[in-house]
């Protein structure tokens, strides 16, 4: 191991660096001030996040992506780095600087590292690899937290292999790495166990390594424990709530169709798809090329462990190895892997890759290295050159056109419910863009949990609401009876934003009614069901005050009643239309004389009728006028009396029952004028 080079006795890597910080300057400032659509495809809807939010952090002092709800849906260290940048300026042309300085630095430490290690991997090849591998360039400008991670991660990766751990400032130094990096990615958390065991291999287990470990842990505690506390505090819980997003709409999503159980099955299919599929798309390659040249790097490594740098170079591929290991694990138990998630394993992949190049110049001639790497880069941007040239979500490119579309009959401060709300959000200051996925809105997450998602919007005054992604097999999400979902013509952003008025007039549904799997979605507060199967007691999705299970046909027939004095329907009711609505119901047999209701209509008396415990349903018919605002109308209706059987003496049931409904049905009348 030569440790006695260093950077300036290399000064072909530094204007190679030099020549590559250059270019990606030019072109993203061109970009940026000539041509700023063609920069979004480079984009995703979460950097957008960041900036939103880190504009409102400095105008409100709370981290939020409307100004109204908090989120923590960002990795911390780069959302402080933006937010400061964007106090000192307006746009984000200067992050973009910010984040190439930081990948270019980042490349550079590990080319440095590698000096150490020239017998395993040639520094200049593993430059070169880094700097050109497409996948890895197009994220030095996606506004994400990837630059510091991966600037963080070789730090971290250079203090452990210099280190020899034997003073407890070692240990102090190394925690306090640690904790950088896991506010730089929270998911870091792994690279912090696999390396901890990796120390615990380099030293032994000595009566000393436990004493000195707790140094680690507190130079570790004292980088992340106010982020951990304030996450507390504000959000109930130490980690971002927006992780928890994707698991959320499973669990809901199957609890709501009586599988639960299917969501470890999903869990054991992604990752699946994620270390084969996905792994392969990632890196532009078949995955079979990535697994062969990891293990073939493995047996080499294992094999020179006893040269000179040998063992440590194996532990920390070992080490980085288990690392990986455990972020499948966990995209796979959180049901998410995004692009930029990969950025590990691509600095994998380029190590194996120029480790064997390496081993070509030993074992063939000193110049085979050379013509393999020109096939090896030429071969990359053949495979996976297309993301550089379009990017990797080139449907962002449109977005704006869609977005000025969909916002330009919205007055100004209207409060718009959005799915992908980070790119409306921030080229619409003249809008209040609420998200509704979860990811940048944690207090929306208990909707989506209970698939309750439109009580939400209601609940938040929000004015009308669009999608940004085919949500179309998640209609249940959206709320109230199938005839409330989106509709997907093929995917992508421009085919599938649709307002509350379309989805309406494609999804009209004229009758619904208990026997109907999704009834309950079309009934808000104050409805009762059956006493469950189920203790009610037991922790699931559903929070009916009667139930912890979502009902089925034969669970509903047993009845619907309301329970107490008010309860609401919501209705999908499409702009400017006219509907005669009709209410299936009878009243409690109990009840002499039938029970007296009143039925609001947006908060307008429309009814006022007696519902008796004949034998015959009794429709309540009330003309309902579409809402020149759109979204869904919301129906009250007053109950004049109630009978609770238990306090009768009839049975323990101890509701205050008054109606029971059969179904509900809608009959377009006429266009308004």
């Amino acid at each position: 191991m030569n440790s006695s080079l260093s950077l300036r006795k290399n000064p072909i890597a530094l204007a190679v660096a030099a020549m590559a910080w250059i270019v990606l300057i030019c072109f993203v400032s061109y970009l940026y001030v000539f041509d700023h659509v063609s920069l979004l495809p480079y984009l995703v809807d979460d950097s957008f996040f960041y900036l939103q939010s880190a504009k409102m952090f400095v105008q409100l002092g709370v981290p939020s992506l409307d100004g109204v709800a908090q989120t923590n849906g960002f990795h911390p260290l780069w959302f402080l780095i933006v937010a400061a940048l964007t106090y000192m300026w307006t746009g984000f042309l200067h992050i973009h600087v910010v984040q190439i300085t930081l990948h270019i630095s980042a490349l550079l430490l590990l080319f440095k590292l590698s000096l150490r290690v020239q017998d395993t991997i040639n520094p200049y090849y593993l430059l070169i690899l880094l700097i050109c591998y497409p996948p890895l360039l197009i994220t030095s400008f996606n506004n994400l937290e990837t630059s510091i991670f991966i600037f963080l991660m070789a730090i971290n990766l250079m203090v452990f292999a210099s280190s020899s751990f034997d003073r407890r400032l070692d240990y102090f130094t190394q925690g306090v790495l640690f904790g950088l990096l896991f506010l730089a990615r929270t998911d870091s958390v792994f690279f912090t166990l696999a390396f901890s065991v990796a120390i615990v291999a380099r030293t032994g287990l000595h009566r000393r390594v436990f004493g000195f470990s707790l140094f680690g842990v507190v130079g570790a505690l004292i980088v992340i424990a106010p982020y951990l506390l304030l996450n507390l505090s504000s959000f109930g819980g130490i980690l971002q709530s927006s992780g928890k997003t994707f698991l959320l709409f499973e669990q809901a999503y199957q609890s709501f169709h009586g599988s639960p159980h299917a969501v470890w099955t999903r869990r054991i299919a992604a990752f699946g798809d994620f270390i084969w599929r996905l792994m392969g798309e990632r890196l532009g390659v078949h995955p079979s090329l990535f697994y062969s040249t990891w293990m073939a790097v493995g047996w080499i490594l294992f094999r020179g462990r006893s040269c000179d740098g040998g063992k440590i170079v194996l532990t920390v591929w070992l080490a980085f190895s288990a690392y990986l290991a455990m972020l499948c694990g966990s995209n796979a138990f959180r049901l998410v892997w995004r692009e930029w998630y990969s950025t590990p394993f691509y600095l994998m992949f380029i190590f194996n890759i120029g480790a064997l190049l390496t081993l070509l110049d030993s074992v063939v001639r000193p110049w085979f290295g050379r013509i393999a790497l020109v096939v090896v880069v030429t071969l990359a941007w053949f495979t996976s050159g297309s993301i550089v040239r379009n990017g990797l979500w080139p449907l962002q490119k449109i977005a704006l056109r869609d977005l000025a579309l969909l916002t330009s009959s919205f007055p100004p401060g209207s409060r718009i419910g959005y799915t992908d709300a980070g790119i409306a959000a921030y080229y619409s200051p003249h809008l209040k863009i609420t998200n509704l996925d979860g990811a940048a809105n944690n207090e929306v997450q208990p909707f989506i949990a209970r698939g309750r998602l439109f009580d939400y919007i209601s609940s938040r005054g929000i004015d009308d609401f669009v999608s940004g992604r085919p949500w179309h097999w998640r209609n249940w999400l959206m709320g109230f009876g199938s005839g409330f979902q989106y509709a997907h013509r093929g995917g992508g952003l421009h085919h599938v934003l649709k307002t509350n008025e379309e989805v309406v007039a494609n999804y009209y549904r004229s009758s619904i009614g208990i026997a109907d799997f999704d009834f309950e979605r079309w009934l808000g507060a104050g409805w009762s069901y059956p006493v469950p199967r189920r203790d009610p007691s037991v922790d699931g999705a559903w929070s009916s005050p009667s139930y912890s299970e979502p009902p089925t046909a034969e669970f509903l027939r047993d009845g619907v009643w309301t329970d107490g004095s008010e309860a609401h329907i919501y209705l999908p009711i499409a702009r400017n239309v006219n509907y005669e609505m009709s209410l299936m119901m009878k009243s409690a047999p109990m009840i002499e004389g039938g029970v007296p209701v009143q039925i609001y209509v947006a908060d307008r008396l429309v009814l006022d009728a007696k519902v008796t415990a004949v034998s015959e349903w009794s429709p309540l018919k009330v003309r309902i006028q579409g809402q020149p605002s759109g979204l869904m109308t919301e129906v009250t209706l007053k109950i004049g009396k109630t009978a609770n059987p238990n306090k009768l003496g009839l049975s323990k049931d101890a509701r205050d029952l008054g109606l029971n409904i059969e179904s509900i049905s809608l009959r377009k009348m006429d266009d308004v004028d």
